[in-house]
């Protein structure tokens, strides 16, 4: 059988014909990391895939190595950068300026180092500096440093004054013990000498004082204060505070 051709201008036989497809305008789909994976063993390139007259291009899944976590993807717009991952800070590392540090403290319900114990009496006389008693040095540890404390007897009785305080290896009081009359005034001289930095919030000064009774007066300081009968009439402790020359608080 012989088919006839046609000649031009003539219409096409009947048969299957291919349409003609008005492109569309492409939507990119872009895959962002929410985490960048440690260690990629190579980078992937992503496939280009033709759907519905779309082109999508899509992420390949990022091979897990060893000891890295699987990486989770999310759908973003384009051109949208991907978050940031905070770096962690170093075990042992300076804070920042402005970041307050943490200050030790005991449990709760402790007695402050200046308080007195219970039944205490308190001081009835008058001390200079009542507080605390700082010594001040940029190189705490080079030399001994003597801080000098008033004792004013503001009673109208005679008074006998001893010092304690929590090492006698690293403080030094002059004189330890004595007497003071009525409207009278005595100056303490207290040495702090050590070759290695005193730990903070941990030393104070007790200072103590009675009454003295007419038959006492010439008896010796320290047979005064072993008698079984002594009573206290009064108690004050004095923090010790070891600072630099402005006043900044070592270890604090």
């Amino acid at each position: 059988m012989v088919k006839s051709i046609p000649t031009p201008g003539s219409a096409l036989p009947p048969g299957p014909q291919t349409p003609t497809i008005k492109p569309a305008t492409p939507t990119i789909y872009s895959a962002i990391p929410t985490a960048v994976p440690a260690n990629p063993a190579k980078t992937m390139n992503p496939a280009v895939t033709q759907v519905g007259g779309l082109q999508v291009t899509q992420m390949p899944v990022q091979p897990t190595l060893p000891g890295n976590a699987p990486t989770a993807y999310k759908t973003a717009a384009p051109g949208t950068p991907p978050p940031m991952t905070p770096v962690p800070q170093a075990k042992g590392a300076v804070p920042v300026v402005g970041q307050v540090s943490p200050v030790a403290s005991g449990p709760p319900g402790a007695r402050n180092l200046g308080e007195n114990k219970p039944g205490e009496p308190p001081f009835q006389m008058q001390l200079v500096p009542d507080t605390k008693i700082s010594f001040r040095s940029n190189n705490l540890c080079a030399a001994p440093i003597v801080v000098e404390v008033k004792i004013i007897n503001t009673t109208p009785h005679r008074q006998t004054f001893k010092v304690r305080c929590t090492s006698n290896e690293i403080f030094r009081v002059e004189p330890p013990m004595g007497f003071i009359n009525k409207n009278e005034a005595i100056t303490l001289k207290i040495m702090f000498h050590s070759a290695t930095m005193p730990e903070p919030n941990r030393h104070f000064f007790a200072i103590q004082h009675m009454r003295m009774k007419p038959d006492e007066l010439l008896k010796p300081i320290a047979q005064l204060w072993k008698r079984p009968d002594a009573k206290l009439d009064g108690v004050k402790r004095l923090i010790a505070s070891f600072e630099k020359e402005d006043g900044t608080v070592y270890g604090g």
